[in-house]
């Protein structure tokens, strides 16, 4: 469905309004806090996970917005990594923000998702870095964090995204095989009938209004919610002699 130019502004006018003043205020708290203590763990998640969340007020006709601060969300997930290898969150938060840039291009692609083989030679090659690169850092985080099944639902998600700009048959298959295998891993519940799901063509009049796909990507972006802090330890009582 288009939105209109009325309803376009709005949102636009609201992202912007947040980006100023709820954005701002938090990045600059964060950043103090980064000021007082470089080091701190809990200071950098929060500032990866605002980042990663902040959206270009442009909006298109469909209501599609991007996330303009990518860059500075995977800094601060190089810094997090730095500081302690075996951040888990940081490798998970920065594999599913390549995951969603991947995303954003191949929804972005004028023939997605009825594509060619030459298309998606082209897709693919747009596409190989950011989702080789979230590969790798997904699989790091599953290994400081065994068992969690988000990130072996991103997993499955990286794979299905790899088979859908997969040049050959026989790559496509080869990728949605290891999707599925991570989708049982994780407990997903897999059903072999395919989802439909609508998309918005170029031109509307060319193509059907949906498009039978594989299993759906995972909730986006309940990913990037950093660790809770761990309780406090019990109060001690003092015990004073008499």
């Amino acid at each position: 469905m288009r939105l209109s130019l009325r309803v376009r502004g709005y949102r636009s006018a609201n992202i912007k309004e947040q980006n100023e003043t709820n954005g701002k205020r938090a990045e600059e708290h964060l950043q103090k806090a980064l000021e007082l203590d470089p080091r701190q763990t809990r200071a950098l998640e929060y500032l990866a996970t605002l980042y990663s969340h902040w959206l270009a007020p442009e909006i298109d006709v469909y209501g599609k917005t991007r996330h303009s601060r990518i860059a500075d969300a995977q800094h601060s997930c190089r810094r997090l990594i730095e500081i302690d290898p075996q951040n888990s969150f940081a490798h998970y938060a920065w594999g599913v923000i390549g995951w969603r840039g991947a995303l954003e291009l191949m929804l972005a692609f004028p023939s997605y998702p009825r594509m060619n083989d030459d298309d998606r030679r082209i897709l693919g090659a747009q596409t190989a870095p950011l989702l080789d690169e979230s590969y790798a850092h997904l699989l790091r985080a599953l290994e400081i964090d065994l068992g969690n099944s988000m990130i072996m639902r991103y997993l499955a998600a990286v794979k299905r995204a790899q088979s859908s700009v997969a040049a050959t048959a026989e790559a496509r298959d080869w990728a949605e095989e290891e999707a599925l295998a991570w989708d049982l891993k994780s407990g997903v519940k897999v059903f072999q009938s395919t989802v439909t799901i609508t998309f918005h063509p170029v031109d509307p009049a060319s193509r059907p209004a949906s498009e039978p796909i594989g299993p759906r990507f995972p909730p986006d972006p309940e990913m990037l919610i950093p660790p809770a802090p761990p309780p406090p330890p019990p109060a001690r009582k003092l015990t004073i002699a008499e």
